[in-house]
């Protein structure tokens, strides 16, 4: 990614109330692996997160036209790649 560059995403929580919902997508042609927020949160890398960070999808714009739920299992956050520093040459 060239710098200044963002990434957005959103995974499916891995959680105990999931894991039979999760054997759906064994059955499809793309497959889905749950996963936790510290395991998304790895997909950043040294990217710097824009605020809210890395959220339940909902609360990602709570300025939004959907109200808040804490129900939904899906991370989302988006990154900014930062700008290289410029150097003497």
């Amino acid at each position: 990614m060239p710098p200044g560059s963002y990434l957005a995403l959103s995974h499916i929580d891995r959680t105990p109330e999931l894991a039979s919902a999760a054997q759906v997508y064994d059955q499809a042609s793309s497959k889905a692996v749950p996963r936790t927020r510290e395991e998304v949160l790895g997909f950043f890398g040294d990217l710097e997160l824009v605020d809210p960070g890395l959220v339940q999808v909902p609360a990602w714009r709570p300025d939004g036209h959907f109200a808040r739920r804490d129900d939904i299992p899906f991370w989302g956050g988006v990154a900014r790649k930062p700008a290289t520093e410029a150097t003497d040459a």
